[in-house]
């Protein structure tokens, strides 16, 4: 910026950037006459050196309060974000194993239905669990005849444990079953 040559109580000044503008005088006086003239050859004025004074003043990061705040926001955020998830793992958890108890009464009403509703009050089973990755599944089934004609009303049960909880679905339907209907070789355990 600046070259400052001290001598036996008088100082000289050169600028690098005008080597053509050399004062001489008292150190301290020509020193602040020299960076008084650099400052407004660079377009630094009064009003340039207050800008300045005011940058300086201004924070260039985050106060340890804004860390903090934002801190707390994303703590809570995951916490939100999280606890929605586990809400919905577990919904979607639900939704499969009733969407294969449907399924499963579904195969059980068609097997009844194969049979014959009549054989199955007469014969059984009228309850049971299922094979296979079903083994949690365990059904039951009443049957009434009604006093119309060859009708039979069928409430099937299907129940299983999810967690710590025993939930269940029922169905109930009427099926005819005329004599001599239905194939008598079927076999429960064969379908």
């Amino acid at each position: 910026m600046a070259n400052l040559f001290a001598t036996t109580g008088a100082a000289r000044l050169t600028l690098a950037r005008h080597p053509d503008r050399t004062r001489e005088g008292s150190g301290l006086e020509v020193q602040s006459q020299i960076l008084r003239e650099y400052a407004q050859d660079d377009g630094f004025g009064e009003a340039a050196s207050n800008t300045l004074a005011r940058r300086r003043r201004q924070p260039r990061g985050f106060t340890l309060i804004e860390v903090l705040i934002a801190g707390m926001i994303l703590a809570i955020s995951a916490a939100v974000i999280g606890t929605a998830l586990s809400h919905a793992y577990a919904s979607l958890s639900e939704a499969k194993d009733e969407r294969r108890a449907a399924i499963l009464l579904d195969d059980l009403l068609t097997k009844i239905d194969m049979i014959g509703p009549a054989r199955i009050a007469s014969e059984g089973p009228r309850q049971g669990n299922f094979d296979g990755s079903d083994e949690r599944f365990s059904w039951s089934v009443d049957i009434q005849n009604r006093p119309q004609g060859h009708l039979y009303d069928i409430t099937a049960t299907l129940s299983w444990s999810y967690g710590k909880q025993e939930k269940s679905v029922q169905v109930h339907t009427y099926l005819n079953d005329p004599p001599n209907s239905r194939d008598a070789t079927l076999r429960w355990r064969d379908l």
